[in-house]
């Protein structure tokens, strides 16, 4: 017959060697400290830290504040005050681990949330692509953009994406906002791309004195992940209201049945996008002339078939074509 106590000691034994590589594996993997470091984190003693790394065996009060480590709000708030006791270096360090972390977790957390749509009227026939959206939003801060804007201009792209080639560009979500169709979860968005490092902000002022937020692209954009028409489809939407105020594409946006059948806080449906009144066409290739067409006939010859065709031009055309007659000098 098992002795039940020794069963007992062997699970706690076993428990406390887990939580001890855990912590050895948090401390030197993940936050990269020595273990003063981390007790100074923590407000324990290093002997402390020391032996739960060796044995596991702690407090559960200790268990539960090494273990909240894992949520970069704790770590956040539990680096507050401690600049000069870890020194700033590596205070700063884990001031960047920790947003960066949460700016990941509310990514993932928007892309769950967007990827849980499955009416494809409200995706526009497109598995949402949160990098795509991205690409997007990096697209169009290239040079600095109003907050508001930039939610109509998303709009629009994926839109006339949806209405010109039957799939949006991005899969997102749209719903009616009180100053346009805005993508769904759009603040939390912005807020974690702020905090990635992949935006910036920069306050400045409205025309009536009213400070405003514009956000500004600080990663190049990736064309490579969009087709040659939804390139189009993305410059068209740019030049179209590149001159227009916030204030000006909120007002057009305002006029749309897409907006004005739809109740605040409500989806906007990609059915609609056969009422925008902004339409796209693609751009007309330009015409070749005959001298164009041939200076590219001549680029494309390699030199050594250049070298073999006559020097006297167009004299012996007839020579060198039915080979009728003499040779002209």
């Amino acid at each position: 017959m098992i002795d039940i106590r020794y069963q007992s000691n062997y699970s706690c034994i076993m428990y406390n060697q887990a939580f001890a590589q855990k912590v050895k594996t948090l401390r030197e993997d993940m936050l990269k400290l020595t273990q003063l470091q981390l007790a100074t984190l923590l407000g324990m003693g290093v002997a402390t830290i020391n032996r739960i790394e060796n044995d596991g065996t702690t407090t559960e009060a200790h268990r539960q504040l090494i273990e909240s480590l894992e949520d970069q709000s704790t770590l956040i708030r539990l680096l507050e005050g401690k600049e000069d006791d870890l020194g700033k270096t590596t205070y700063l360090r884990l001031v960047e681990l920790a947003k960066s972390s949460l700016a990941r977790h509310s990514l993932l957390k928007i892309k769950y949330l967007q990827e849980q749509i499955a009416d494809p009227q409200l995706t526009g026939k497109r598995k949402f692509d949160l990098d795509r959206l991205i690409q997007m939003i990096l697209f169009f801060t290239r040079y600095g953009e109003w907050k508001t804007k930039l939610n109509k201009l998303l709009f629009y792209a994926d839109f006339l994406s949806y209405h010109n080639l039957s799939n949006s560009i991005s899969g997102t979500r749209y719903v009616r906002g009180s100053y346009g169709p805005i993508p769904d979860h759009y603040q939390q968005l912005f807020a974690a791309l702020l905090e990635s490092g992949q935006l910036q902000a920069r306050e400045e002022f409205s025309q009536d004195d009213k400070p405003i937020e514009k956000l500004i692209a600080k990663e190049n954009f990736d064309r490579f992940i969009f087709s040659k028409k939804e390139i189009q489809i993305l410059e068209y939407v740019y030049q179209y209201f590149k001159d227009k105020t916030a204030r000006e594409v909120v007002d057009i946006s305002h006029e749309e049945p897409a907006f004005r059948d739809t109740e605040d806080g409500d989806p906007i449906s990609y059915l609609a996008a056969t009422t925008l009144k902004l339409k796209f066409s693609p751009p007309a290739k330009p015409q070749r002339t005959l001298a164009q067409l041939a200076k590219d006939a001549i680029a494309q010859t390699p030199i050594s078939e250049l070298k073999k065709l006559p020097k006297d031009g167009a004299t012996n055309h007839d020579l060198y074509l039915y080979g009728d007659g003499k040779k002209s000098k």
